[in-house]
C-alpha cells in the first residue's frame, strides 16, 4: 500500500535450500556415521520504502525489510531477525505491474554451535509481477 509515496507492506519468502550429508559425532541420529540434513530458509517480515515517480511508467523504491528469519535443518531449526535493505523497480501498466527487486540480506547472530555465531550477508534478486488496487 502506498500513501504520499511512503510504501507499507508484508513479505513471505521461502527459500527451498539443498541437502548436505554430513558425518561425525552429531548427525542427526545422535551416533557417529553420516546422515542426509535438508536446508531451507523462510522469512516473514515487514517492508517500508518510498517511491519515486518522476518518469512516466517507471516507479523506483528504496526500501528497507525487517522480520523473522527461521533456518530448518533436519529435525531442527533457528530463528533469528534479519535486515533487508534494497530497492525495488517497477513498470506500472494499468492495472498491472512488473518488477525486480535487488536487496542485500542481513541475518546476525546465527548460531554455529560451540559458542560460535556468524553473521550471514547475501545479496537477493526478486522478480514481481502484481495487480495494482
Amino acid at each position: 500500500m502506498s500513501i504520499y509515496h511512503v510504501y507499507a507492506g508484508i513479505s513471505a519468502i521461502h527459500y527451498f535450500g539443498s541437502s548436505a550429508d554430513v558425518s561425525g559425532p552429531n548427525t542427526p541420529a545422535g551416533t557417529f556415521g553420516t546422515a542426509s540434513v535438508d536446508y531451507s530458509t523462510t522469512l516473514i517480515g515487514g517492508e517500508l520504502g518510498y517511491s519515486i515517480t518522476g518518469i512516466p511508467l517507471l516507479t523506483i523504491r528504496p526500501q528497507i525489510g525487517i522480520g523473522n528469519a527461521s533456518f530448518s535443518f533436519g529435525d531442527a531449526s533457528q530463528s533469528h531477525l534479519y535486515l533487508e535493505p534494497g530497492v525495488v523497480g517497477l513498470i506500472n501498466l494499468g492495472l498491472l505491474y512488473v518488477g525486480a527487486d535487488a536487496n542485500v540480506l542481513v541475518i546476525p547472530s546465527v548460531d554455529q554451535g560451540l559458542n560460535d555465531t556468524k553473521t550471514y550477508t547475501s545479496l537477493t534478486i526478486h522478480g514481481q509481477i502484481g495487480i495494482r488496487f
